[in-house]
């Protein structure tokens, strides 16, 4: 393909990734831990804001954005969720960037991993979510880049540039309080710098990566006592590392759990580049390139083994939390499709744009099933005028279900459900609803027992979560 016909086609999966993630951003119900951000992110001020984060493991960053944000544009979950949508569509416009003006790797490279990111289900699904991945995936990207033009001038034997660590330093800072595997990304690359500038004998590199060092963990230095005081207790529901773990987050670049055809295009990809590997017919690559590559390998194999050993003594690893490593493997996957030679040289082009439109038609075609736990359906439910004299409980969060029920029903408002006995049972309405949601706890079965020898009982059930209606005579 031409240079123009490359930029047109780029231009138009631009366009498309960034409509899809503006699309219906309201449309799926908020969950569990967007809840969590929006109902921190609404307190009267940054002091309250801040001891909630002390005795959690996520870092404030996220909340704070999102604590001004509330007060200029409101607490619509369009509002906020339109944050996420933004990051994810300028990270696109960055790589779009790079694909009009490559700078490490040529053109078709960036072409490929832009392609793929604007349909690609962690692409799209975290920048629809109101959560931290979106600016995380992004500032990745940028530290990515910044540590590339490091390793080259290490590899070239320049002295460096100090804007360049100075990138390095603010991004690692940003993203290390978004979320904490942002802090082992930024770390353990600022490590790998070292230790290739020690072995370069670049003593001016190293002692900017010490200085970089030492500023980024006196940033850091609160979070890192706060988690070590925490001892992990609230991500105890991680579970150990295991393959299913690792599969899932290829699912989030390449889709192949979703849809027959996917493991198909991964076969054809994985014979095509044998085929041209044992041919010979291997695109001949630039020093820099293969550099950067290896590193990229390099980068990923560090991350996951540090986080795969750690999570052995406490598990830490999930899907999503790897999506810092988004742009490594794009590139490690874009740089080896890109060396394919093909007799047709337009045919890999057709097969990435292709892999790309599926992905999107995959994702839409289930994007009206409910993705996460279903507040807002029970807050629309409960609402209904034919439960207007009935009282709303719950077992625990209530805030958590008054953030949906009072943009439906201001009237009323979702109460604490009281221990329940046989002796208390009289104190209780003659009608009323109990909200439960499945991260949240179920009511014991003893005391369902207890309610249904003087209640009538009907259960209405949603995605991940569920009302019980209760009935007395």
């Amino acid at each position: 393909m031409t240079n123009k016909q490359i930029n047109f086609i780029a231009l138009f999966f631009l366009i498309l990734g960034i409509f899809v993630r503006f699309y219906h951003l309201d449309f799926q119900s908020v969950w569990f831990d967007e809840l969590f951000y929006i109902l921190a992110a609404s307190k009267s001020s940054l002091k309250e804001l801040l001891d909630i984060h002390f005795v959690d493991t996520n870092p404030p960053l996220l909340t704070i954005i999102y604590f001004y944000w509330i007060k200029i544009f409101g607490d619509s979950v369009y509002s906020l969720r339109f944050t996420s949508a933004m990051v994810g569509s300028i990270n696109l416009i960055l790589i779009y960037y790079y694909v009009l003006r490559p700078k490490f790797f040529r053109k078709e490279v960036y072409f490929y991993i832009l392609i793929i990111f604007s349909t690609c289900l962690g692409g799209v699904y975290f920048s629809q979510e109101l959560r931290s991945y979106a600016l995380m995936m992004l500032l990745s990207f940028i530290y990515l880049h910044t540590f590339s033009g490091i390793i080259l001038n290490i590899l070239e034997h320049k002295e460096g540039s100090k804007n360049d660590f100075i990138i390095l330093a603010i991004t690692s800072i940003f993203i290390s309080y978004l979320h904490y595997f942002g802090f082992i990304y930024a770390g353990l690359g600022l490590f790998i710098i070292f230790v290739f500038a020690i072995t370069q004998k670049n003593t001016r590199i190293v002692l900017m990566s010490i200085l970089s060092g030492v500023l980024f963990l006196l940033f850091f230095s609160f979070e890192i006592f706060k988690l070590l005081s925490l001892k992990g207790g609230s991500i105890n529901w991680i579970p150990q590392p295991n393959l299913l773990i690792y599969l899932e987050f290829l699912n989030f670049i390449f889709y192949f759990l979703k849809g027959k055809y996917f493991i198909y295009f991964i076969i054809l990809f994985l014979v095509l580049y044998t085929y041209s590997f044992l041919s010979k017919k291997i695109l001949k690559t630039t020093r820099t390139e293969r550099t950067l590559i290896l590193f990229y390998l390099l980068f990923s194999l560090v991350v996951l083994s540090f986080t795969f050993f750690v999570s052995l003594y406490k598990p830490i690893v999930t899907a999503r939390n790897l999506l810092v490593l988004i742009f490594p493997i794009l590139f490690i996957f874009s740089y080896l499709i890109n060396r394919i030679v093909l007799p047709n040289k337009y045919l890999m082009n057709f097969i990435i744009i292709l892999f790309s439109l599926y992905m999107f038609y995959q994702y839409y075609s289930d994007y009206s099933k409910p993705h996460k736990t279903d507040f807002k359906s029970l807050a629309i439910v409960s609402a209904e005028k034919e439960y207007s004299d009935f009282i709303l409980y719950s077992f625990d969060k209530v805030d958590f279900y008054n953030f949906y029920g009072q943009k439906y029903n201001k009237e009323k408002k979702v109460i604490m459900l009281p221990e329940i006995s046989k002796q208390n049972l009289t104190l209780l309405p003659n009608k009323f609803i109990l909200l439960e949601a499945g991260l949240l706890g179920k009511l014991a079965d003893d005391q369902i027992h207890i309610l249904k020898d003087q209640y009538k009982m009907k259960n209405i059930s949603f995605y991940g979560s569920e009302m019980k209606i209760f009935t007395r005579e």
